[in-house]
């Protein structure tokens, strides 16, 4: 019945308006959200870019962590007795350490990613970003403390081939 009422034209005229309004709406949201991304926060204030990078940063010091692991683990390995024991233990440490900087890296990532569009609107969250962040990169740092533990204590047990 609505086509009845509103005849020809100007049935046309609404369908197009109404389309035309949900449209602004979205474009609306797209321009917020481009305006508060952190590529672009050394446009609307070049000063905030260093403080920005923080995150970034911290990312990058969980590759360094498996860098030291593997460093450690590398000593153990170079030896001429290299039992199954020590090399299920490295295994460990390996994926011990592997796990808990990808969690941190994906923690890392989101409090980031949120923190830094949230510093761009207001300031004031900066401090309260880097300590959630430094909260995240401390979950790469225990695991990192736990591969060290698990890939160079001495073997409780004798594991071999003995038959």
């Amino acid at each position: 019945w609505y086509q009845r009422r509103v005849h020809g034209k100007q049935w046309y005229q609404r369908r197009v308006h109404g389309k035309q309004w949900y449209q602004r709406r979205v474009h609306g949201k797209q321009w917020y959200q481009r305006r508060v991304h952190g590529a672009s926060m050394g446009v609307m204030n070049p000063s905030k870019v260093m403080k920005n990078i923080i995150p970034v940063v911290m990312a990058g010091i969980l590759s360094i962590y498996g860098l030291i692991l593997c460093v450690i683990l590398y000593g153990a390995v170079a030896k001429a007795e290299y039992t199954l024991y020590e090399g299920f233990a490295h295994l460990g440490a390996g994926i011990s350490q592997g796990v808990s900087a990808l969690a941190s890296g994906m923690a890392i990532g989101v409090v980031g990613d949120s923190g830094v569009r949230a510093n761009g609107q207001q300031p004031k969250l900066f401090v309260s970003m880097v300590l959630i962040l430094v909260f995240a990169e401390a979950i790469g740092l225990f695991g990192l403390i736990v591969g060290i533990l698990v890939g160079t204590g001495g073997a409780p047990y004798a594991c071999g081939w003995d038959v």
